[in-house]
């Protein structure tokens, strides 16, 4: 008899589980997923594709509801139709009609800790590099459908671009019109058509765009210090990632992996190599600055597209962990000057003693020394910079001089003489800079710093990264393993809790048991999530966030201890 009951009861929770998680995944899924990011582009088999990485992902958090909904309702119906009164007239207890619900709880806690551990994850990984590979195929749709593009890079940087048409193929938009916005400039450019690439740098994806005709100005309290105007490239804008990785991805194993190994997140690697690149462009600057300052060096010289430059400046000291400022003292401007091959010697000396001679151009220590040492094009400005940075579409460390406006140009083998608004050329940071930090670790990185005689704000990074950013990344896979754990036991509680409040609330009353089931499932969730965000703030022990996360658990405990005693009683 009690073996019938039970294969009844089985069977009508198996069936209405069935129905419940086919309902609640496909509504999550296709609204909370899948919709929005069709909406950006994608095509019908990419969102087929991501549907199938993110049902696991889906299905690890309707499991438990759908089992939730139909221990409700199964065991409500069988206490509505007197089933229950039967039972209990027939000497059966009523705990025993509640063992099929137990061993659903079992099977749901055990389904949903696999896939939270081992499939959720590798799907969640898979769906995110789906979509950041098709980030491309967004943008020109976007294109196409609205006609602009819009990319925020933190609260103080924008990019807009908009075009009036795509060729995908060629990778060229017409009709362009870009605006970069800021904390400090605002720039817009336009063309007629362009080049656009997309590409990858330490996990981000980024796009850039060709040359277009640019004006703007530099910014200060809304109100523009200067305009200008020039045909330049803007930089290359990140694109925001709309599925950012989290430790929700990890599997198992990963987790224990990253805690001892933190180097092995994304966030942390990113963070350490900037510490690296850092370190190496304050090296490089520093170096510059004495090659500039040390008059028997005859300044700095460097290759720029294949071709010799010098450096000259009265003055040159660096401003910060990747900048050097030039500056010129009275008569003695700064000074770039392009090398010339011993065949055009003659020539431009000519060239330059005439210049001299006539008064051309006033007479100054970078004239003379154009004219003294036969070269073939020299700018001069009173005042310059030299800037280090990372050029992320070619994955290297260059450095840009640029002089500040007006700067004098002397071209001898254009026949070119005279002012012009600005210049700037680029040349890569020597590779023997990167090579010095490229044994920069975790554990070394403060040492090595302090050795290399690195910029007080590099240490401020790297002190925030070991004192901060290291032990909240651990504190966050920690929550994440112990809230993995508490949410598989806060199943087996949640559906066990569920039968039996669908047996005591009877008839019409058996949403009202649902709701009840989910009030203190939905505080044990709302504790885990406190829980986490707990432990990974570096300002709170770690202890008080894993106290949270099982708070949670331990007050769904009782109240299901209470409403089985209650049963028992009864």
């Amino acid at each position: 008899m009690i073996r019938i009951l039970h294969t009844y009861i089985s069977r009508e929770l198996a069936k209405v589980s069935v129905l419940a998680l086919v309902a609640f995944t496909l509504v999550m899924t296709v609204f909370a997923i899948i919709e929005p990011l069709r909406e950006q582009g994608l095509t019908g088999q990419e969102v087929a594709a991501l549907f199938a990485y993110t049902l696991p992902v889906m299905l690890s958090l309707t499991l438990p509801i759908g089992a939730l909904f139909a221990a409700t309702i199964v065991y409500g119906r069988f206490s509505q139709d007197n089933e229950l009164l039967a039972c209990r007239a027939s000497g059966i207890s009523t705990l025993s009609l509640l063992k099929p619900g137990i061993v659903l709880a079992m099977i749901v806690t055990s389904a949903s800790l696999a896939l939270s551990n081992l499939v959720a994850p590798v799907m969640a990984e898979r769906a995110g590099r789906a979509i950041k590979a098709n980030v491309r195929n967004i943008a020109y749709s976007q294109l196409k459908s609205r006609k602009y593009i819009e990319y925020k890079s933190g609260e103080n940087e924008r990019f807009v671009i908009h075009a009036d048409d795509v060729d995908p193929a060629k990778n060229v938009l017409y009709g362009v019109v870009g605006i970069h916005i800021t904390s400090s400039e605002r720039r817009m450019g336009a063309a007629a058509s362009t080049k656009v690439a997309f590409f990858e740098s330490e996990g981000e994806n980024y796009v850039a765009f060709g040359a277009l005709h640019l004006s703007g100005g530099a910014i200060d309290k809304n109100n523009y210090d200067y305009l200008w105007e020039s045909r330049q490239v803007f930089p290359a804008i990140k694109i925001p990632n709309p599925v950012k990785e989290k430790a929700s991805w990890y599997e198992w194993g990963r987790l224990r992996r990253t805690i001892e190994h933190p180097e092995l997140d994304a966030r942390i690697s990113q963070e350490l190599s900037k510490v690296r690149r850092e370190i190496a462009h304050y090296l490089f600057c520093n170096e510059v600055a004495d090659s500039i300052s040390d008059k028997p060096a005859r300044g700095f010289h460097f290759l720029s597209d294949r071709r010799p430059y010098m450096l000259l400046a009265d003055k040159a000291h660096v401003t910060g962990k990747e900048t050097v400022s030039l500056s010129s003292a009275r008569g003695s401007p700064v000074v770039v000057t392009s090398m010339a091959s011993e065949p055009e010697a003659a020539a431009y000396r000519a060239c330059a003693c005439l210049l001299v001679r006539f008064g051309l151009v006033a007479s100054s220590r970078a004239v003379n020394m154009l004219a003294r040492h036969a070269m073939p094009g020299i700018r001069f400005a009173d005042a310059g910079r030299i800037e280090a940075d990372y050029d992320r579409a070619y994955e290297k460390s260059v450095a840009t001089i640029r002089l500040d406006r007006p700067v004098f140009e002397v071209m001898f083998a254009q026949g070119r003489v005279g002012r012009i608004g600005g210049w700037s050329t680029q040349f890569e940071v020597p590779e023997r800079f990167i090579n010095t930090v490229g044994r920069v670790t975790l554990d070394n990185a403060q040492e090595k710093a302090l050795q290399l005689g690195s910029h007080p704000a590099i240490l401020n990074r790297i002190k925030k990264l070991n004192d901060s950013d290291i032990p909240s990344l651990k504190g966050k896979l920690i929550g994440e393993m112990h809230g993995r754990l508490a949410y598989g036991v806060n199943c087996f509680l949640l559906v066990a809790i569920g039968g039996a409040l669908g047996l005591i609330f009877r008839g019409g009353h058996v949403l009202s048991a649902f709701t009840t089931s989910a009030v203190p499932a939905a505080a044990a969730i709302v504790l885990s999530i406190m829980g986490k965000e707990l432990a990974r703030n570096s300002q709170i022990p770690l202890i008080a966030g894993l106290a949270v996360i099982w708070a949670g658990v331990a007050a769904l405990a009782v109240a299901c201890l209470f409403v089985y005693l209650y049963l028992y009683r009864k």
